[in-house]
């Protein structure tokens, strides 16, 4: 169980490092250029990349601008899901950070 504990935070670390999909570091973009890149993304079809980069952020806001904008049968309709599992786990984390806010949403 531990080593797939580890193996998990390892998929988890390299994915929120890496810089795939993203082509524009987060960390020089404001929030309303940020919004615009992820919404490109998603007209594109990249969905995991559009969830990688709010994540990546680090802003929980940019995280639930995302998830009111994307349609959840584009997400949870498919098999398998578009999303990786480095991006689900980062996902649910943050989204659960705080249930008292938003959480019609972060449950939806």
């Amino acid at each position: 169980m531990k080593e797939q504990q580890a193996a998990v935070t390892s998929s988890i670390v390299q994915a929120m490092r890496s810089a795939a999909g993203t082509p524009i570091p987060s960390a020089h973009l404001d929030f309303q250029s940020q919004q615009t890149h992820i919404l490109q993304l998603l007209q594109q079809g990249h969905l995991n990349q559009a969830f990688q980069q709010a994540l990546t952020a680090a802003d929980l806001n940019l995280v639930l601008y995302v998830c009111e904008t994307v349609d959840t049968q584009q997400v949870f309709g498919q098999h398998p899901c578009p999303l990786s599992q480095p991006v689900l786990l980062s996902l649910i984390q943050q989204l659960s950070s705080d249930l008292g806010t938003r959480t019609e949403l972060k449950l939806k």
